[in-house]
């Protein structure tokens, strides 16, 4: 009988911990909420962007797309249309200061030149979830498919089509990034 309830509690236990589990790739155990550990300092580590832009018109289409690579220094740029590839390096960091207040804070620098963005942030989903951020009415939103105390990976992917006057435009746009507290 004891062999029995010991048993169901660890099975019980085990289940209670793994529901506490919210991205596909957190972190099997952790003492903080998620609250406390989206709070800090953040550094992009890595970030891959796809972009593509297809507009067909009287039977003709033509395709444009933009792939990005960031490795924690460099961003890498390759750029293609109509058979033209345009390959561009620059230097890049990015640095988000998240608040548990509901405020933030981005410094990107570009090739050495700086920007400074603040405003709100907030979960998306209920407020149990949490698997979902939002920055300034949902202009920047990212599903957070790994948040551990240390490092963090968001995957985003948008995608639009419109039709005006025999014109489509459709628009796909998706991308991951990954970073670590500082």
């Amino acid at each position: 009988m004891k062999k029995v309830l010991l048993l169901t509690g660890f099975a019980v236990t085990l289940f209670v911990i793994q529901s506490c589990k919210k991205g596909a790739d957190d972190p099997f155990l952790s003492l903080k909420t998620r609250d406390a550990r989206i709070a800090g300092e953040w550094i992009l580590k890595s970030q891959e962007l796809t972009e593509s832009s297809t507009y067909s018109y009287d039977g003709i289409s033509e395709t444009e797309s933009t792939n990005s690579k960031y490795d924690g220094a460099i961003v890498t740029e390759t750029f293609v249309s109509g058979g033209e590839t345009d390959i561009t390096t620059y230097s890049y960091t990015k640095k988000i200061e998240i608040f548990k207040d509901g405020s933030y804070k981005i410094v990107e620098t570009a090739d050495g030149s700086m920007s400074t963005t603040s405003g709100n942030w907030w979960w998306l989903n209920d407020s149990k979830k949490k698997t979902r951020i939002a920055f300034d009415d949902d202009y920047g939103s990212f599903d957070i498919q790994m948040l551990k105390s240390n490092e963090m990976t968001w995957v985003f992917s948008q995608e639009s089509t419109s039709t005006s006057s025999g014109v489509s435009f459709t628009s796909v746009f998706k991308g991951n990034m990954t970073f670590v507290k500082s």
